[in-house]
């Protein structure tokens, strides 16, 4: 008998939608860089892959180990992450490429108060901004794979203890 069962990739997928909505939605309202902007974000991702693996062993109607539930979900987890990643490379390079003149102009009166002669600043705009636009594609990667993690093993966790 086969088990039918939606896939991780397709569910994969449509958690990095949201995502990208979400953060869409941020970018027009000038609120990426917010506090509020990556709690939700933390919150729909964790959220989504708790329903994922409550949604996956309710399809496969039987009692799961830990293990299957958790792999499963993290490769859900997995999936999201890389999609997302895909988004955030266009949206830094493309799509919203102004979003880091914010950061340099607070980087930039940072260095003004330090006393930085305008020629320091021109010297070193052009490598300070590579360096943050570097830090913040590795790190949102990084962050986003322990965010997928955490989400994988409570997925786990509470689709063991649901009937």
């Amino acid at each position: 008998m086969t088990k039918n069962f939606t896939s991780h990739i397709k569910k994969g997928a449509a958690i990095a939608v949201l995502l990208i909505i979400l953060n869409i939605i941020a970018q027009v309202l000038k609120q990426s860089f917010e506090s509020w902007h990556r709690i939700s974000f933390i919150v729909l991702f964790i959220c989504s892959l708790i329903a994922s693996s409550i949604i996956f062993k309710k399809e496969c109607r039987e009692e799961l180990p830990f293990g299957v539930l958790f792999t499963h979900n993290f490769k859900t987890a997995t999936v999201t992450v890389c999609l997302f990643f895909i988004y955030t490379l266009l949206s830094v390079y493309l799509l919203f490429p102004v979003q880091f003149d914010f950061m340099m102009a607070d980087v930039l009166e940072q260095a003004k108060k330090q006393g930085k002669s305008p020629a320091e600043l021109q010297e070193n705009i052009a490598m300070a901004k590579k360096v943050i636009v570097l830090s913040f594609i590795s790190g949102g990667l990084v962050m986003n794979l322990i965010t997928g993690v955490l989400g994988a093993l409570l997925g786990a966790v509470i689709a063991r203890k649901t009937n």
